[in-house]
């Protein structure tokens, strides 16, 4: 049979294959695994869990969620029950104080913001500390600590106001940062969407999201029979909405 490959114009040369003998494959090996176990442990240590990687939480999520433990921490340890019943009336945001219902306190304009980081006990601080962490973390990184900041707060502030519209007469003091975290989690959910990073659900829009989550923090609320402050979640999570998007098509800057 003619070898089509084979020209038999005496030019051609010879290729010889050489294998490896045991002591040079074994060598080889070794240097692979050390390559591989080196790249993973790069990738280990970049998909770390962020709560084991405290120097990866951006400055204010850390403060955020240090500030929320320490005072609780502060209040279980040092204040008996009567005692934190005052601190929740002196800095929780009382719409009472703002329409005549309810003694006048210095501390009163302060609530708006102080009720944020008091918490009624553990189980809320701790949620709120986990998805201040989770939420954090994603917004801050993305828009930067000067933006996080005034987002978080006006979402929270947001939040109170929308209490105070639905019930202006209370004299129960709201307190936690659920309507500022709302509101960072309807601005993460608005930008998920637009990546296409929330899968099937994403198809349909965002309005059945909107929806059900608002639907869901109305009927927990009456469900806890006024145990949680609804509105403020809905005030918060309509506020970062809305920020998001004027901030988006530069309706407004900061």
């Amino acid at each position: 049979m003619n070898n089509k490959n084979n020209s038999g114009n005496g030019h051609d040369k010879n290729k010889i294959v050489t294998f490896p003998n045991t002591k040079e494959r074994k060598s080889s090996r070794k240097t692979k695994e050390k390559i591989w176990r080196k790249e993973y442990k790069k990738l280990q240590k970049e998909k770390q869990i962020p709560f084991l990687n405290a120097g990866k939480i951006p400055p204010f999520t850390r403060i955020l969620i240090c500030s929320f433990l320490i005072i609780h921490i502060i209040m279980s340890v040092f204040l008996d029950s009567g005692q934190t019943l005052k601190a929740f009336y002196m800095f929780g945001f009382i719409p009472g104080y703002f329409t005549g219902t309810f003694e006048w306190s210095w501390s009163a304009p302060f609530g708006i913001i102080t009720h944020m980081f008091i918490h009624g006990s553990w189980t809320h601080v701790m949620f709120n500390t986990v998805m201040g962490l989770a939420f954090g973390m994603f917004f801050e990184k993305e828009f930067g600590t000067r933006r996080f900041i005034i987002f978080f707060f006006i979402c929270g502030i947001s939040g109170a106001i929308t209490y105070f519209i639905f019930n202006p007469f209370t004299i129960s003091p709201v307190i936690g940062a659920s309507g500022g975290l709302n509101g960072l989690f309807g601005a993460m959910l608005i930008l998920m969407n637009q990546r296409n990073q929330l899968g099937n659900i994403s198809k349909r829009g965002m309005w059945p999201i909107i929806t059900f989550w608002i639907i869901f923090m109305i009927g927990s609320g009456l469900i806890s029979e006024g145990n949680i402050a609804w509105q403020a979640h809905l005030g918060g999570f309509l506020a970062g909405i809305t920020l998001l998007h004027a901030l988006q098509k530069g309706i407004i800057k900061f």
